[in-house]
Protein backbone atom coordinates (compact mmCIF):
# COMPACT_ATOMS: atom_id res chain seq x y z
CA UNK A 1 0.00 0.00 0.00
CA UNK A 2 2.86 2.46 1.02
CA UNK A 3 4.74 1.70 -2.79
CA UNK A 4 1.17 2.50 -3.96
CA UNK A 5 0.38 5.71 -2.33
CA UNK A 6 4.19 7.06 -3.00
CA UNK A 7 3.79 5.86 -6.73
CA UNK A 8 0.54 8.04 -7.01
CA UNK A 9 1.57 11.18 -5.27
CA UNK A 10 5.00 11.04 -7.18
CA UNK A 11 2.41 10.65 -10.24
CA UNK A 12 1.11 13.87 -9.66
CA UNK A 13 4.10 15.78 -8.77
CA UNK A 14 5.65 14.70 -11.63
CA UNK A 15 2.47 16.00 -13.94
CA UNK A 16 2.15 19.04 -11.75
CA UNK A 17 6.34 19.73 -12.51
CA UNK A 18 6.16 19.40 -16.33
CA UNK A 19 3.04 21.73 -16.53
CA UNK A 20 4.86 24.55 -14.73
CA UNK A 21 7.89 23.47 -17.11
CA UNK A 22 6.24 23.77 -20.53
CA UNK A 23 3.18 26.32 -19.82
CA UNK A 24 4.29 28.49 -17.30
CA UNK A 25 1.50 30.71 -15.80
CA UNK A 26 1.08 32.97 -12.85
CA UNK A 27 -1.91 30.95 -11.80
CA UNK A 28 -0.13 27.46 -11.63
CA UNK A 29 2.01 29.63 -8.78
CA UNK A 30 -0.74 30.26 -6.73
CA UNK A 31 -2.24 26.75 -7.14
CA UNK A 32 1.04 25.23 -6.63
CA UNK A 33 1.04 27.64 -3.46
CA UNK A 34 -2.50 26.59 -1.91
CA UNK A 35 -1.62 23.02 -2.77
CA UNK A 36 2.28 23.38 -0.41
CA UNK A 37 -0.37 25.09 2.19
CA UNK A 38 -2.50 22.10 2.18
CA UNK A 39 0.07 19.32 1.98
CA UNK A 40 1.76 21.35 5.24
CA UNK A 41 -1.22 21.03 7.15
CA UNK A 42 -1.71 17.28 6.74
CA UNK A 43 1.77 17.03 7.22
CA UNK A 44 1.62 18.68 10.32
CA UNK A 45 -1.41 16.39 11.42
CA UNK A 46 -0.40 13.35 11.08
CA UNK A 47 2.79 13.32 13.50
CA UNK A 48 0.07 15.61 15.85
CA UNK A 49 -2.19 13.11 16.09
CA UNK A 50 0.12 10.12 16.67
CA UNK A 51 1.74 9.64 13.01
CA UNK A 52 5.47 9.41 12.93
CA UNK A 53 7.77 12.27 14.21
CA UNK A 54 9.98 12.28 11.34
CA UNK A 55 7.39 14.02 9.49
CA UNK A 56 8.24 17.40 11.57
CA UNK A 57 11.92 17.97 9.62
CA UNK A 58 10.35 17.97 6.52
CA UNK A 59 7.54 20.53 7.35
CA UNK A 60 10.09 23.57 7.52
CA UNK A 61 10.53 23.09 3.66
CA UNK A 62 7.30 22.34 2.42
CA UNK A 63 6.11 25.79 4.54
CA UNK A 64 9.16 28.04 3.05
CA UNK A 65 8.45 27.01 -0.40
CA UNK A 66 4.51 27.47 0.29
CA UNK A 67 5.21 30.85 1.66
CA UNK A 68 7.78 31.16 -1.46
CA UNK A 69 5.27 30.14 -3.98
CA UNK A 70 2.42 32.77 -2.09
CA UNK A 71 4.36 35.43 -1.43
CA UNK A 72 4.49 37.52 -4.97
CA UNK A 73 0.48 37.45 -5.31
CA UNK A 74 -0.35 39.75 -2.72
CA UNK A 75 1.86 42.17 -4.49
CA UNK A 76 0.41 41.24 -7.59
CA UNK A 77 -2.96 41.97 -6.59
CA UNK A 78 -1.59 45.18 -5.50
CA UNK A 79 -0.03 45.78 -8.68
CA UNK A 80 -3.29 45.37 -11.10
CA UNK A 81 -5.40 46.96 -8.41
CA UNK A 82 -3.20 50.14 -9.13
CA UNK A 83 -3.17 50.26 -12.91
CA UNK A 84 -7.13 49.65 -12.18
CA UNK A 85 -7.57 53.42 -10.71
CA UNK A 86 -5.09 54.84 -13.12
CA UNK A 87 -6.84 53.42 -16.47
CA UNK A 88 -9.91 54.68 -14.90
Amino acid sequence: MQTLYANLMGSVVVVRSLLRVVRPLPLHGLLDGVARVLFSLWQAYAPAHGGPAVLWPFLVPEVSFGVARLAPWPMARGERGTEAVRDS
